[in-house]
Formats: structure tokens, sequence, C-alpha cells
């Protein structure tokens, strides 16, 4: 059986009024979400590519890679990973030669079992305090590891696979953030694989389906973890984080072959200005780049509204720059 063929079987069990979108996508009706009036929904507004696995419903936002949604139809983790892995590494491998020649490089070394984030299937109470809602913490997949005391953030490189986890202190422990090894998950019979944070984009997985069907999509672009899910928080779902200030080769690579326009929303202090001016003056050159414009330190300082109004009011790179 050939990829597109099974997934287009697994599409038959779980979805309803599949219609085929030319020769690589079908569209469905969308399970999550009804009408206005509360009735089912009757019109197909959710498509799916055959040979990547993306998904995203036109109507209600919701998007993902060919894993997250058997999760979303809430089939347990072992059987996913037993049932579906040669497919997944088949979708991922259709998904990295598209389009050439911006060819993201993936690691080499597997990746981690699914399983894993069940080690730390916790809510941090840190992250409630500082006013993400359970809802943002459990879309993003993050965790509490009870026996290091830190906020565990899963790594996924932009096919859905997780590549590591990087933990946050709670306790002022050195370092702040670290990604796990050997030593933070071989307790527990884990064997952590080599991670390249300059190769990830965090959340990308998810945002680069809404790329994927639909070319012209704005993308923020942020610092960090947090700050990633404080504007998705806002309502910009659409958000990635680079992990850090600077613009990696590969991280400029994925967001290429998403195509933009761009927005940076990177802190406010001198390293987030130079990263900002870094960045945007790579993807520049290919892509339209716009700067968010705001007077606080870091966009978790700013409101839900302050942080739509800041993506409103941002200026394009040349206007920027000349400030």
């Amino acid at each position: 059986m050939g990829i597109d063929s099974s997934v287009l079987e697994v599409a038959n069990t779980y979805l309803a009024g599949i219609k085929r979108s030319g020769p690589e996508n079908i569209m469905a009706i969308c399970p999550w979400h009804t009408r206005q009036d509360g009735s089912p929904e009757r019109n197909p507004s959710f498509a799916l590519s055959l040979t990547t696995g993306l998904w995203i419903c036109h109507t209600c936002k919701e998007r993902g890679t060919f894993r997250s949604l058997l999760k979303a139809f809430d089939l347990p983790a072992n059987i996913i990973q037993a049932r579906y892995e040669v497919l997944f590494e088949e979708l991922a491998q259709n998904l990295d030669r598209k389009p050439r020649p911006e060819r993201v490089i993936i690691e080499d070394t597997p990746p981690l079992d699914e399983s894993c984030l069940g080690l730390f299937d916790y809510i941090s109470e840190q992250m409630l305090d500082w006013g993400f809602t359970e809802e943002t913490i459990q879309a993003f997949n993050v965790g509490f590891d009870k026996k290091n005391l830190r906020i565990t953030f899963p790594l996924r490189d932009f096919s859905g696979r997780l590549r590591g986890i990087s933990g946050r202190t709670v306790v002022d422990a050195v370092p702040r953030y670290k990604i796990y090894d050997d030593k933070d998950l071989g307790p527990w019979g884990v064997q952590a694989p080599k991670v390249e944070r300059s190769g990830l984009l965090w959340n990308a997985e998810r945002v680069y389906p809404a790329t994927y069907f639909r070319p012209g999509v704005d993308v923020v672009v942020v610092e960090g973890f947090k700050a990633c899910m404080w504007v998705y928080q806002a309502g910009v779902q659409n958000v990635v984080s680079l992990v850090g200030s600077y613009l990696s080769d590969q991280q400029c690579m994925i967001l290429e072959r998403m195509g933009g326009p761009f927005y940076f929303f990177l802190d406010n202090d001198l390293a987030g200005q130079k990263g900002t001016a870094y960045g945007m003056k790579r993807l520049a050159k290919s892509c339209e780049v716009k700067v968010a414009l705001y007077e606080e330190k870091q966009p978790t300082d700013l409101s839900e509204e302050g942080v739509l109004l800041a993506l409103d009011g941002a200026q394009d790179f040349f206007t920027w720059a000349r400030r």
C-alpha cells in the first residue's frame, strides 16, 4: 500500500464527507467544530495532504501533522507509534523534499519516542502564575519535571518528530535552560539523541500546515518558548520561536519555505534588536518582513491586547532600519 493510500485509509476511518482536491489532497468535514447554530458542520473545510500528512481546517484554523491528527482522535501513544512509525518516516521524507532547493537538514539520529512526554505530564504552577492557561500549556505539550524541577518543552523538527526536550528551571538552577541529555533522561531508561538547536524552529510543525495549504499567511517570529506561547494565547496561532536571538541557516531555510510575510517580535533589548536586524536583513532578500514596535522589555510583558497592537503597528524592514 502506498503512502497516499495509507493516509486515505486513516481519513476514511475517522473523517466524513471526503472529496478529492487535486492529485495529492482531500477535503473533508472538520470533526472538531460545529456551525454557529450548534448543528453539525456540513461543508468540507478540512484539508489533508495525502503525501505529507499535513492538515488544516480553513474554518476553525486547527492544523498539524499526521501524528497530531492521530493524537487528536484519542489513539493511545503506544498504538500510534507501533502502527504508524514507518508511515511517519515516509511522510517526513516527502515533507523534507518539498520544495527545492530549500532542503532542511534533519538530524540522522532517530527521534525520541512520544511516550517520553508522559514522564512530565504535569502542569507547572509557575506557568499558571505567569498567566498561561491550561489550554495553552496543553496545546504545546509543555510539562513539568518533578525530579529536576524544570518546565519541559518538547523540541520537534518541522515535520513534527520529537527530537529532544528542553527544561527551564523554576529554582534558579544553572543553566536556566538546558536540552536534556543522557544524564537527565537516563534514569528513565531513555537515550537522549543529539540535538542541534540551530536546526529547530519551535512550533514550526504547527505553523507550516497553514502556509502549505494557503501561501501568503502572516508568520510571527519570537525569541523564546514563553513568548511563542504568549502570542499564541493572544490569538495569533502562526507564531514560531528561534529559541534564541539569532536566525540560523537552517531556521532561515524553514522560514523561506513558509514564504511569509514575517513579523519579527523579538525581545526589546540589545540582543533582540541585533537579532532582529540580522534576521530581517537575511529574509528581506526573498520575503516581506516587518518588525513589531512596543515599549516593554519582551512580548510576555504585554497584555493580549498589547500583543495585537504591537503587531498591528509593525513597520516594514526598510522603514525600521532607517530608524
